[in-house]
């Protein structure tokens, strides 16, 4: 069975391929995004993590300064940027509980699992050193610190609040605060992952940072899942 896909560039012309052997057009996408992920955990564990931080030396030096100039027209408010997702599944494969568990180990070893959670985590050694750039953003260097609950925090009542952190430069600059809590609920336990960006944050940065939670989150509850049934 033949499918077919289309494409539109810069201009009115348009192009549609046509498979007539081969997988189906749903399945190209997954192959090839497949294949993509497999690259990128290639290329980070050949590079390494200290190599990876050479690498990006001037760019996290270019993030510190749009990170400093954000805050600046931000006088110090904050607008949050919000992500959730849930699972749906047998309690007694995967819960809350060991969601939890799974993210206290699947941030060892250089790649790991937290990394492969999105493309533009380039380097995660929790809680310290974290690499990462959100939606096409700057590539930034910070670690995480907790800090105590934020009045500018959103009540999240029903959830159980797993951290509350500042997201802190290597200067020791906090440029933005982040939030994750769980949930479980009936039929399975849901996610939620909120950051907060100085509140000059362009809409386009907001948007790659949703985005970025999005896929970050939906990635580590498939991994959480692929690990418990794994261990069976």
């Amino acid at each position: 069975m033949s499918a077919a896909y289309g494409y539109t560039g810069d201009s009115d012309v348009q192009l549609e391929v046509v498979v007539e052997k081969g997988i189906s057009t749903p399945g190209l996408e997954s192959a090839e995004l497949a294949a993509a992920k497999r690259v990128l955990a290639f290329l980070k564990g050949k590079i390494g993590g200290e190599e990876i931080q050479s690498l990006l030396a001037d760019d996290i030096a270019q993030a510190n300064e749009y990170w400093h100039q954000l805050l600046s027209n931000s006088t110090n408010t904050w607008i949050p940027v919000q992500a959730q997702a849930k699972a749906i599944v047998d309690p007694t494969i995967l819960n809350s509980q060991s969601f939890q568990q799974w993210m206290d180990t699947a941030g060892v070893g250089y790649p790991n699992d937290l990394i492969a959670g999105h493309p533009e985590i380039y380097f995660e050694e929790e809680p310290s050193n974290v690499i990462q750039s959100w939606g096409g953003g700057p590539i930034t260097q910070f670690s995480h610190d907790p800090v105590p609950h934020q009045p500018f925090f959103l009540e999240l009542p029903g959830w159980n609040v797993t951290a509350e952190v500042s997201q802190t430069l290597r200067d020791n600059t906090t440029f933005s605060y982040a939030v994750s809590a769980i949930k479980d609920e009936a039929d399975g336990f849901g996610l939620y992952f909120a950051v907060y960006l100085p509140s000059s944050a362009h809409q386009n940065r907001i948007e790659g940072l949703r985005s970025y939670l999005t896929v970050e989150c939906t990635n580590w509850l498939k991994y959480a899942y692929r690990h418990a049934i794994a261990q069976d």
